[in-house]
């Protein structure tokens, strides 16, 4: 399937599903979204922009990126999805650098309580070229249950709380 990507939308949900081979993101959520289901979806070889040839709306990508500079995107939850090979080049070699490449990548969520996080659970996820399970910026996130091996680094949480 050619990538869900960058547009807001409400009560999704994206269930037994290949993304594969996109030059950005597999799955991309963006500010305003909430209610999103992901679950038993292959996400793989995505994010294949090499440094200096992605679009400048493209500089961050992952297998999954969800996104937001504010508190619109609620509800998500992110379960039982094969990640890998995210940032891999069809020669097998990775892109050689940037933020492109990372498993799964939260980034500047910020929910009001748990009640409404983002939910990262029961998934496998690896070989990535970045980070395979990113919080960056994120508060109120879970992640739990996941198996993460075989990547440039497992978990990052930056500036992330609760």
């Amino acid at each position: 399937i050619r990538s869900i990507t960058y547009a807001p939308a409400t009560n999704v949900t994206v269930e037994n599903s290949t993304f594969a081979w996109n030059g950005a993101n597999g799955i991309g959520i963006w500010k305003s979204s909430h209610d999103w289901l992901i679950t038993t979806n292959t996400i793989n070889n995505n994010s294949q922009y090499a440094t200096g040839y992605q679009p400048a709306d493209q500089d961050d990508s992952a297998g999954i990126y969800v996104w937001c500079d504010d508190s619109s995107v609620t509800n998500v939850i992110i379960e039982n999805n094969q990640v890998y090979n995210n940032g891999q080049l069809p020669d097998s070699s990775y892109v050689a650098s940037g933020t492109w490449g990372k498993g799964i990548w939260l980034d500047s969520l910020t929910s009001a309580d748990l009640a409404h996080g983002t939910i990262v659970r029961y998934n496998n996820v690896y070989g990535n070229m970045g980070t395979q399970l990113m919080l960056e910026h994120t508060h109120y996130a879970q992640a739990y249950y996941n198996v993460i091996y075989n990547g440039a680094g497992g978990v990052d949480a930056e500036t992330t709380s609760r």
